[in-house]
């Protein structure tokens, strides 16, 4: 015997096999209705009794005549709709023809309870729909929070300028104070501007350029104000970036993975105790740029000081930026490893 998902194989002295098929149809846990080459019902469950709500035994069914076709079979399943009265039953439906070589064998009808899943799939679509509302929602209120601050702390920034530069007038505490205020106001507006970034990224409110990128090129760029910064804090650096060879790119945006870069290392030289290294590996896979960068943070000398910045937003706005460009973030020991894709 044969369909199409294979063949079966019966013993060709078992003159018991009827008796086994209808064993087996009736042990199965789902709805089973065996139609015969000439239309005639061969088989039917308890099972698929249920499910397609007929008000029947299966022992009257057997022998009912149909022509094989879908509608016919269809009709009898539908005298009373899916499950008789329970109207919430998710029933699926499958026929599976039957042959022997060219000669056709009937059909094979099958049903199954599905409801638990199709809950479950339901379930699924409105946490989906109720989580991108939520970070829609989220995405808003960072970007109207972020203006209505950025308005204020320009104003607090022009004023605290100006009497800076009033000349003469303001005691050397007075203007110690004021110089505060500057730097506090100028940390506020970047941070406005990195919550804006972040939402922008999140959300996907941000379109981001898709254009060639050579990160070895950026890493280059970069070098000198990455030294410098480390040469200040007492750190070594060692950026470990040899010839690719022939270029390959990836597809994305300059600006932010220069961001993310630079977000890595100055967050490293910050973390480094005077006398470390920061080190950046960066090589080119046949899968894209696998980028490791030293992570100070992840192996602090003291347990009390887990680490002031992580607690920052660089390392989530550089999450939102690998995620953006299709690549994943993966601590790895004293390392971060970063791999973006080529595009």
């Amino acid at each position: 015997m044969s369909g199409e998902h294979g063949t079966l194989a019966l013993s060709n002295g078992a003159t018991e096999w009827p008796v086994l098929l209808a064993a087996l149809v009736a042990s199965l846990p789902i709805g089973v209705l065996l139609q015969g080459p000439d239309g005639r019902i061969v088989a039917v469950n308890d099972e698929f009794i249920r499910l397609a709500g007929i008000s029947a035994r299966p022992a009257e069914l057997v022998g009912i005549a149909f022509d094989g076709t879908a509608a016919d079979v269809h009709d009898l399943i539908g005298t009373a709709g899916p499950a008789g009265a329970d109207s919430d039953r998710a029933v699926e439906r499958q026929c599976v023809p039957l042959s022997a070589g060219d000669d056709p064998l009937g059909h094979l009808w099958l049903l199954r309870d599905v409801t638990d899943q199709a809950a479950a799939r339901r379930a699924a679509a409105e946490q989906d729909r109720v989580l991108a509302d939520l970070t829609t929602l989220r995405s808003d209120f960072v970007a109207t929070l972020s203006h209505e601050l950025r308005t204020p702390l320009t104003s607090l920034v022009g004023l605290t300028t100006l009497l800076l530069d009033g000349g003469g007038t303001l005691d050397p505490e007075q203007t110690e104070c004021l110089q505060a205020i500057g730097r506090s106001a100028d940390r506020l507006l970047r941070l406005t501007d990195d919550l804006t970034l972040l939402a922008g990224l999140v959300s996907g409110g941000l379109p981001l350029p898709e254009e060639p990128v050579d990160l070895a090129a950026l890493v280059a760029g970069r070098a000198d104000g990455w030294g410098g910064a480390a040469v200040a804090a007492g750190v070594g650096l060692d950026l470990d970036c040899p010839d690719p060879g022939p270029t390959r790119l990836l597809h994305g945006d300059p600006a932010t993975l220069t961001r993310l870069l630079d977000d890595l290392i100055t967050g490293a030289i910050a973390a480094s105790p005077p006398g470390g290294t920061v080190r950046l590996a960066l090589r080119p896979g046949a899968d894209g740029w696998h980028v490791a960068v030293s992570d100070p943070e992840a192996l602090p000398d003291d347990p009390a000081e887990t680490s002031r910045h992580t607690a920052g937003l660089g390392r989530i706005i550089g999450r939102a930026i690998v995620e953006r460009h299709h690549g994943s973030t993966t601590p790895a020991g004293p390392e971060i490893h970063i791999h973006l894709p080529a595009g």
